[in-house]
C-alpha cells in the first residue's frame, strides 16, 4: 500500500501482526478512482487521495478476489494467471456472441491446469461403493437445484483435515475421515493436466487425487445447467486431464 508522503508499506494479512494492518483501516470511505486487474494476476486499486493499493498474485494460492452481487467474480489464480466470471446475467461485450450463457459454469483452461467451476459451491453428499468414493456438490446461489456436479474417485486418495492431519483413504472401508466433509465449501479446483485433482476448502483441509496412470482415477460430471461439463483423468503413459462437451 502506498499513500502520499509515506514510506510505501508492504503488508501479509495472514502472518503480519493484526496491528501492523491498521493503515488500511484508513481506507474505509474514500472513494476508488480507478481499479485494474492485470492479466498476471496484479491488482491496483487507486484511491480518490492517492492512496494505492497493489496485490500481487501467488505461486501456490489464490491471493485475492473481487465478487458482485449478481455472481460476477475477477479471481487472481495461482501461478498469476487471472480467472473472470462475468455473472448470472447476459452483458453486451465488443465481438462476443451475445447467444452465449454466462450464467452456465465454465471449465477455464491455464497453460498447466484447469481452473474447475467448484468455488464456493458446498459438498452435499457423499457417495461410497467398492472401491470408488464420491462427493456431491450443490449451486451455492439458490437453494434450487440448478448446478450440480459429481465427483467420483476410483481407488486410494489423499485427505489433509482442517488440523492438518493428513489421511491416505481406501474406498470402501477406509474412508470414514472423508464423510466429515458433507457441509465443506470449495475455496479452490484444479484439475492439472498431468493427471491431479485438488480440491482446497474454506473451513481448511484439502483432497488430493493423484493418477498413477493405471486407470481412470477420477471424474467431475456437471447436471442441470452444469449439464455437458466432464473432466475426466483417463489413462495413460503420461496422465493427463480431458474436457469435454456431451449433448
Amino acid at each position: 500500500m502506498e499513500r502520499p508522503s509515506y514510506t510505501p508499506l508492504r503488508l501479509h494479512p495472514e502472518t503480519d501482526d493484526k496491528s501492523r494492518l491498521a493503515p488500511t483501516l484508513q481506507l474505509f470511505g474514500r472513494s476508488i478512482r480507478k481499479s485494474v486487474a492485470f492479466k498476471d494476476g496484479r491488482l491496483e486499486l487507486f484511491f480518490n487521495d492517492g492512496t494505492r493499493l497493489v496485490a500481487p498474485p501467488d505461486v501456490e494460492y489464490e491471493a485475492w478476489e473481487v465478487s458482485g452481487d449478481r455472481g460476477e467474480l475477477v479471481v487472481s489464480c495461482p501461478g498469476g494467471d487471472l480467472a473472470v466470471w462475468r455473472g448470472r446475467e447476459p452483458v453486451d461485450v465488443p465481438g462476443e456472441d451475445k447467444g452465449s450463457r454466462p450464467d452456465v459454469p465454465q471449465v477455464i483452461e491455464f497453460d498447466d491446469y484447469w481452473l474447475l467451476p467448484l468455488r464456493k459451491r458446498t459438498v452435499t453428499r457423499c457417495l461410497v461403493d467398492t472401491n470408488a468414493f464420491g462427493l456431491q456438490f450443490g449451486d451455492p446461489f439458490t437453494e434450487e437445484p440448478h448446478v450440480v456436479f459429481n465427483l467420483h474417485v476410483e481407488g486410494p486418495f489423499r485427505l489433509r483435515d482442517a488440523t492438518g492431519t493428513e489421511h491416505y483413504l481406501v474406498p470402501p472401508e477406509g474412508v470414514i475421515p472423508a464423510l466429515r466433509l458433507p457441509g465443506a465449501t470449495v475455496s479452490k479446483a484444479l484439475g492439472y493436466k498431468e493427471g491431479r485433482l485438488r480440491l482446497c476448502f474454506v473451513e481448511g483441509g484439502e483432497v488430493l487425487i493423484v493418477d498413477t496412470g493405471e486407470g481412470q482415477k477420477w471424474s467431475l460430471v456437471g447436471e442441470g445447467m452444469a449439464r455437458g461439463i466432464q473432466v475426466r483423468s483417463t489413462p495413460s503413459a503420461k496422465p493427463c486431464v480431458h474436457v469435454s462437451d456431451v449433448p
